[in-house]
């Protein structure tokens, strides 16, 4: 396999000063605006896990979370040395979404050369799907970073037979899967890619021992999910049964385009049909028309000078139809950060074209074409409010400075554990959702004796999709107007409790 390293000294130099302007460049876009965004529920999560000790992430995980405790650990050690502020826990996935880029450059590097390692490098760095999970309390920034070191050695391995390699892919490989265990879904692609390319490397009993010594690393973890499966009372385990083509294409979408292009997650949980897309289909156009571009580019690169599309079979189709089969056979959802460390293979196809023998001009524009809509998708997810968290920031401080706990009740639409790390008790909130029958007499229950009851919706097309908790309140009780609040991802209603309207009519 011919590398296209350039043996020269003043190549090599060009190549380290590119690689750090890129990765300067991802360090800024992912430390601006870092903490202008409230923690939503999952990171209150990670940042409420944090603050117990490592005895205690690791003596209760398995009560809420099916994933290991390793990012735990880590963050709880990460929180001790930079402290507890929004902006220092979520620089620990700023500084592992700039590994990862690191790392994806040394992986592409082995496959298809420097060229291609930087320009793939480059598109990650103002990639808006890699920044929002840069700037997330969330282990999937560790993941990429823990699962691309480990491809790097695989294939390093695998080309040398060097027995070091061998032993760090053995335990990156088992670190990346304890980090979240959809790490096995990317790194479980690249070994078929090396299988299905066995003449060209040097795979064997090597290779064997160092799966086996995987496998049997990871499999006592098949233990520790079916204990909880067995102890499980809520829903954690259902499996997903409504997947269809949309939901896998929409992992292409995200993995080029972003989140934060076109319509907002919130209004794709409002409309799960394709006209959720139509306002927005001039903007997806352009974006479509420009990696299609770059992408029949680099295919026809590609082609002409290796001609084996294993590569791209493996690592950008097998992960998606692979994750989709987990998700109806599974609890994993279909959400495409569970084989974001598969992006950079993604982004390989575009970057050939950028890099291909079109004219110098065209590459040019394309170039610039993807940086600037880049950009855009970013200053969306910066700027524009349809593209924020949940809000939880906010709304604490408004409950905080209007709710009587002596005298109002809080009832909240959505998982209430999200304010705990905002500084409410979450015993005084009430949760509720709809899918128990019984909710309008938990309702009248709670509001018994009580002045005023706020209700707060943060993902009713979850817990309420019908919205009958909303209209059983607006039908049995007066709003009081002036009193609700609307932030992203969270809307807050107040009503009064004192006299229901059936009273009031009698």
């Amino acid at each position: 396999m011919n590398e296209h390293r350039d043996e020269t000294a003043p190549g090599r130099r060009l190549v380290v000063l590119s690689l750090l302007v890129i990765l300067c460049v991802a360090a800024f876009v992912r430390i601006y605006r870092l903490d202008h965004q409230s923690f939503w529920l999952d990171e209150a999560y990670s940042a409420c896990k944090s603050d117990q000790t490592v005895s205690e992430i690791i003596g209760t995980f398995y009560k809420d979370d099916s994933n290991p405790p390793t990012y735990l650990v880590i963050i709880n050690w990460w929180r001790h040395v930079f402290g507890r502020s929004d902006f220092s826990m979520r620089l620990s996935s700023c500084a592992f979404g700039v590994l990862s880029i690191l790392m994806a450059y040394f992986v592409v590097r082995e496959i298809a050369g420097n060229k291609a390692g930087l320009a793939v490098a480059g598109l990650m760095a103002v990639s808006p799907y890699h920044v929002w999970y840069s700037q997330e309390l969330r282990m999937y920034a560790l993941l990429t970073a823990a699962a691309l070191a480990a491809l790097f050695c695989l294939i390093r391995a695998a080309k040398t037979g060097r027995s070091y390699y061998w032993t760090a892919y053995a335990i990156l490989a088992a670190f990346a899967f304890y980090v979240h265990l959809a790490a096995a879904i990317t790194i479980l692609c690249f070994n078929l890619w090396l299988l299905l390319n066995r003449k060209r490397f040097k795979i064997g009993f090597s290779w064997i021992l160092a799966t086996v010594i995987v496998v049997a690393v990871c499999a006592p973890w098949g233990f520790v999910i079916q204990h909880q499966q067995q102890n499980d009372q809520g829903s954690r385990f259902d499996i997903n049964q409504s997947i269809n083509p949309a939901h896998a294409a929409y992992v292409y979408y995200e993995f080029y385009f972003g989140r934060s292009t076109g319509p907002s997650i919130e209004e794709l949980k409002a409309n799960k049909t394709l006209s959720a897309f139509q306002p927005h289909i001039p903007l997806i156009a352009a974006y479509a028309v420009v990696f299609a571009a770059a992408s029949i580019m680099g295919g026809i690169n590609f082609f002409k000078k290796r001609g084996n599309p294993t590569l791209f079979a493996c690592m950008v189709i097998a992960p998606v139809i692979l994750l989709a089969l987990l998700a109806l056979a599974t609890p994993l959802p279909l959400h495409s950060r569970n084989i974001i460390p598969a992006l950079p293979f993604f982004l390989l196809l575009p970057a050939w074209g950028l890099l291909g023998k079109g004219p110098a001009w065209a590459r040019g524009v394309l170039a610039a074409l993807i940086v600037a809509l880049s950009c855009y998708a970013i200053y969306n997810y910066h700027f524009d409010e349809r593209h924020f968290r949940d809000d939880y920031r906010s709304a604490t401080k408004f409950i905080k400075e209007n709710v009587d706990w002596n005298q109002d009740v809080v009832f909240v639409i959505d998982n209430h554990k999200g304010f705990g790390y905002s500084g409410i008790e979450t015993g005084k909130i009430k949760f509720i959702h709809s899918r128990d029958e019984l909710f309008k007499d938990y309702l009248r229950w709670a509001a018994t004796g009580k002045r005023r009851a706020w209700l707060v919706s943060i993902s009713p097309e979850i817990y309420d999709p019908k919205y009958r908790i909303l209209q059983y309140m607006k039908d049995h009780y007066p709003e009081i107007t002036g009193r609700e609040r609307s932030y992203p991802g969270i809307n807050i209603r107040c009503f009064d409790v004192e006299q229901p309207k059936e009273e009031t009519q009698e």
